[in-house]
Order: C-alpha cells, then sequence, then structure tokens
C-alpha cells in the first residue's frame, strides 16, 4: 500500500485482555489518506484475544478509525502475533505487517523506506 507523499504517522493498539475462552482471535486495520495539505497519513489498529474474528475485525477498525481514515482490516489472526511498521520515504509510505516485530520492520526497511517502530499484539494460545 503506497500514497505519493510524505506521511504523518499513527499507530493505535489495544491492552490485551483476554475476551476469549477457547479460540482467541486478532486483527489488524490499517488506513491510509491524504491531509487537506496533501500530505500523506497512515494509522493503524490491532486488537487481540477476542471470541470471534468478526468482532476482532470490528475492535482493529474502530481503533485505527479513532485516529486515521479509510481503515480496512488487513489481516486476521488465531494463532501468534501480528505487528504493522510504517516506513516512508520520497515515494510515499507504506504499512508492512509480519508476525514478528523484526519481521515488520525488517521487510519495511528492505523495500527502502524508513520505518517506524513497529506496533502489534498476541493472541493467548
Amino acid at each position: 500500500m503506497k500514497a505519493l507523499v510524505s506521511a504523518l504517522l499513527i499507530f493505535a493498539t489495544q491492552p490485551a485482555l483476554a475476551d476469549c475462552t477457547d479460540v482467541c482471535w486478532g486483527a489488524v486495520a490499517i488506513g491510509m489518506w491524504l491531509n487537506n495539505d496533501g500530505i500523506a497519513e497512515g494509522s493503524s489498529g490491532v486488537a487481540s484475544n477476542y471470541s470471534t474474528e468478526e468482532e476482532a475485525g470490528q475492535r482493529a477498525l474502530a481503533i485505527c478509525a479513532a485516529t486515521g481514515w479509510n481503515c480496512e482490516v488487513s489481516e486476521t489472526f488465531n494463532t501468534g502475533c501480528a505487528f504493522v511498521s510504517f516506513g516512508r520515504n520520497s515515494e510515499g509510505i507504506i504499512a508492512i505487517t509480519s508476525d514478528t516485530v523484526s519481521g515488520a520492520y525488517n521487510d519495511c526497511e528492505a523495500q527502502g523506506y524508513d520505518c517506524n517502530a513497529p506496533q502489534g499484539s498476541c493472541v493467548a494460545e
């Protein structure tokens, strides 16, 4: 995902609260938009430990939308973790997700972007 100008990047996560009893779900939502000055901005929401995939997705969307626009669920998961790193360069911004902090950051940097520290969460197993 890329926009065509520099960016202000906003991350938001929720505290890991166990709402699930059997299978726990998590989700990542990402939003990107151009502000009134034509500057690309990005926002994310990460939610974990919900009883259903739908609940996790709705919560991730709400977290993302609290600080941004055009949020969409980019992935859901029921094992492990998910992290998102935003990067920017002269071409614009990008959002990279991975199941590890280092994976999100390294994959972002490998594409030639100056990347922020990843934010994310894990589901209870």
